[in-house]
């Protein structure tokens, strides 16, 4: 009886884990294009555990922002290449003072903040494209404190 047990227990947790494996990414690298708030190029890198990296390359406000998040995905829905994925990182951003809500101030500024993220990706098998939709929570902390969400949509090229 024992032994049937242990047998029963160990073929459940090899299909367990060759079904996990099934869920896994499709991709390693994938660039492409964010539309949203934060727009503009959008690179990310899967490792293994299904956890990565995002950054995201934006202009704005006569500068410039660069966002960095640590994402985790999982399986969605029971739905082969679905994931859905979040996590959180930070972004550094230069600014144009005059440009952002109409400052009198004129110059550049740095700005520093924390984000979230949490998003639904599906990897199109006929063609080495996917497509997302995200939050992206964003807490600018500096030069000012202030709090909003981003929502968009991004096309990548994965390889």
């Amino acid at each position: 009886m024992k032994s049937t047990l242990k047998l029963l227990f160990v073929a459940a947790l090899l299909t367990f884990l060759s079904t996990s494996k099934l869920q896994a990414q499709d991709y390693k690298n994938a660039i492409g294009l964010r539309g949203g708030f934060w727009s503009g190029i959008t690179f990310k890198h899967i490792n293994a555990g299904n956890k990565g990296y995002e950054f995201i390359l934006s202009p704005r406000f006569r500068g410039f922002g660069l966002t960095g998040l640590y994402e985790v995905y999982k399986p969605a829905f029971n739905t082969p290449r679905l994931h859905w994925y979040y996590g959180g990182g930070a972004h550094i951003s230069s600014y144009n003072y005059s440009f952002y809500r109409n400052n009198e101030r004129t110059g550049t500024a740095l700005g520093l903040g924390a984000n979230g993220i949490i998003g639904l990706e599906y990897n199109i098998g006929a063609i080495p494209l996917n497509i997302s939709v995200d939050l992206l929570p964003t807490v600018p902390i500096v030069p000012f404190f202030d709090a909003y969400i981003d929502g968009a949509l991004s096309l990548r090229f994965y390889f």
